[in-house]
């Protein structure tokens, strides 16, 4: 009976100490059972732990906070979250690397999360802390290639799905994007498409460069846009493309664009998350997709930097 009691004890004391383990997923679960003894494998780690942005929003919209402000304070909880927790799981990773566990990590705060390059027995042990919350596979981003339109049915006016989203009537009220800046994260855009290239943001401050409007993150270092395959130009178009002779297939058609190639030219020396992680400092000088009316000052349009949507 006492041997039984024993037993039950540690068994309890097992099960407690693992419940809260954070969770490996099927996906990279499986890479590691075909991973060779000391091989490294890179896998996405999050912590349990995340802002309460959606809480945090609810009170900046009772307060009526400005867009200025609601910026601020999102990357404030943002970087506090991550400044609570990840110190220790830092000395965590650090003392496996020493153990050859680890070969190498990057922390991130716009999620709490980090990315690890590690041995089967470093992801285990890391799975094994309770303050985190899943591991997963570090996949390749894969785009979808566009539907082939037929050039003999080439639309020469207003696309249909613009008429079912009543953009038209948008337009007639003055809401055209004028005075906006879009963007997107994508395969990259060619920046000599005829729907597009009149309104590239291009070169703000004279220099001859293009960076405050366009960023390749990868090997190729494009300086001017390009596309590394079709679907960032395809979303772009989607977004504000309109061509000299009138064939308007985008919605915010007046407004200026930015963009990234951060999907789809990957290169190993820089990962998808990573090359995500280097965008935002373009990205929160404009707002995606949200157009105003013609007469809006165009002033307001640096201070306008939104994380959380109203």
């Amino acid at each position: 009976m006492r041997n039984s009691t024993v037993l039950w004890l540690i068994l309890s004391l097992f099960v407690a100490a693992n419940a809260s383990a954070a969770i490996i997923d099927e996906s990279l679960q499986d890479e590691l059972y075909q991973l060779s003894t000391g091989d490294y494998i890179e896998a996405l780690v999050t912590f349990e732990h995340q802002a309460d942005i959606a809480s945090l929003n609810k009170r900046l919209k009772l307060e009526r906070s400005s867009l200025a402000e609601r910026n601020r304070r999102v990357i404030l909880a943002l970087q506090e979250a991550a400044t609570e927790t990840q110190p220790a799981v830092v000395s965590f990773l650090e003392d496996l690397k020493s153990q050859g566990l680890v070969k190498d990590y990057r922390m991130f705060w716009i999620a709490n999360l980090f990315t690890v390059v590690a041995t089967r027995g470093g992801i285990e042990a890391i799975a094994s802390r309770q303050d985190l919350e899943a591991l997963y596979s570090n996949f390749p981003i894969e785009t979808i290639a566009p539907v082939k339109a037929d050039p003999q049915n080439m639309i020469e006016s207003i696309e249909i799905g613009l008429e079912r989203i009543n953009a038209p009537a948008a337009w007639a009220q003055g809401w055209t994007g004028a005075g906006r800046v879009v963007m997107n994260i994508d395969t990259g855009v060619d920046g000599y498409h005829p729907a597009l290239a009149d309104r590239f943001r291009g070169d703000v401050n004279g220099n001859g460069l293009y960076e405050e409007s366009w960023f390749d993150p990868y090997d190729t270092h494009w300086p001017f846009p390009q596309d590394g395959g079709s679907h960032g130009t395809h979303t772009m178009g989607t977004i504000c493309g309109r061509s000299p002779a009138g064939d308007t297939i985008g919605v915010a058609i007046d407004a200026q664009w930015i963009a990234a190639a951060a999907i789809g030219v990957w290169s190993p020396s820089t990962p998808p998350i990573s090359a995500l992680s280097s965008y935002p400092p373009l990205g929160l000088r404009c707002r995606r997709m949200k157009t105003k009316r013609q007469s809006d000052p165009l002033a307001r349009l640096e201070l306008q930097r939104k994380i959380v949507r109203r």
